[in-house]
């Protein structure tokens, strides 16, 4: 397997950084994306408009940041506007040790492990003694990953996720084989060709959390897929049988328009639940758009942008951004 790491991000290049800067003022989209990245806690980034016609627009305005989102915010702008206040506010939070200690839940270690090792990736060439965060990584991700996770639960997915972004991180080759080889037998395996992950179907308690975990799943799978190609590994390309990560983004976008399709789970899934998951953990679809463009996404896009979410990609609708031309004949008919 190909391994070639490029510090720059974990999910995002400079060439990257030179579309969103070069597209600022051709796309309103990335303008809000933009505006969001600039802006205070509390300012209205955009207005959208409402699908009931007589309703008010609604305004869009940037939320409160806990600390995982400044940390990611601060490094963004380092990273995308070099604004080096912002740099060298993450730089300490960063060399402080936030993120590497114990959370209330193994979900919310690893996710915390996964978000730090992305923010050092931006500010790697940044920081002056890179030596001791470094042996505090390895020690405490060596730890982390021989944690065993349950195949029916959606914490082996983002254990993969995490095995490849410190194998970027700390440059092991042998680490970063091993998680290309474990994202492809989840594909081999866990993927039916309805889309849905086999094992986690098995689990579903409410529909409502069942869509819930198929979005998580999705997600740490696109940051997977997305780490090791930027790493030399294109593993969007890897199908089995016609059946990869993309048949799974692809009817997750279509139960988004459709919830009463669902059927894993009791009690209803409605619009208002997919809605309402997706702006929360939704930031990875820019990732996904940009690599294979899932029938549909376009209007779930225009439902939802800008993105971020710290741990699922960060600002995507800015580091990711792409459009194509909506279908002209409906969604997925």
């Amino acid at each position: 397997m190909t391994f070639d790491v490029t510090h720059f991000g974990l999910y995002f290049t400079q060439a990257d950084v030179d579309n969103a800067q070069s597209q600022r003022d051709k796309q309103e989209d990335l303008q809000s994306a933009w505006q969001w990245l600039l802006a205070s806690s509390g300012d209205v980034i955009k207005e959208r408009k409402p699908k009931d016609k007589n309703a008010e627009p609604e305004q869009v305005i940037k939320p409160d940041l806990g600390d995982a989102g400044q940390l990611i915010n601060a490094t963004l702008r380092y990273r995308l506007n070099n604004n080096h206040d912002a740099g060298e506010f993450a730089s300490q939070m960063l060399m402080s040790g936030f993120g590497l200690s114990d959370s209330s839940t193994l979900f919310e270690t690893i996710t915390n492990t996964l978000l730090v090792a992305h923010a050092f990736e931006m500010l790697r060439d940044n920081l002056p003694n890179t030596g001791g965060w470094l042996a505090r990584f390895a020690t405490f991700t060596d730890s982390l990953l021989q944690t065993e996770a349950d195949a029916n639960t959606i914490e082996q997915f983002w254990l993969l996720a995490l095995k490849t972004a410190s194998a970027i991180v700390l440059e092991d080759k042998s680490r970063f084989d091993e998680a290309t080889t474990s994202y492809k037998e989840i594909i081999d395996t866990q993927i039916h060709p309805e889309g849905y992950f086999k094992p986690l179907s098995q689990m579903a308690g409410t529909k409502e959390s069942a869509f819930r975990e198929m979005v998580l799943a999705c997600a740490a799978l696109t940051l997977t897929a997305e780490m090791a190609t930027h790493a030399g590994e294109n593993l969007w390309n890897y199908e089995n049988r016609d059946v990869g990560l993309n048949t799974s983004i692809t009817y997750l976008v279509y139960y988004y328009f459709y919830p009463d399709k669902w059927r894993w789970g009791d009690d209803d899934l409605t619009e208002d639940h997919t809605q309402a998951i997706f702006a929360d953990l939704g930031a990875w679809i820019e990732i996904s758009t940009r690599r294979v463009n899932p029938r549909g996404v376009e209007l779930l896009l225009d439902d939802q942008r800008p993105f971020f979410n710290a741990y699922m990609g960060g600002l995507t609708t800015l580091t990711h951004f792409k459009t194509e031309r909506p279908k002209r004949f409906g969604i997925f008919g």
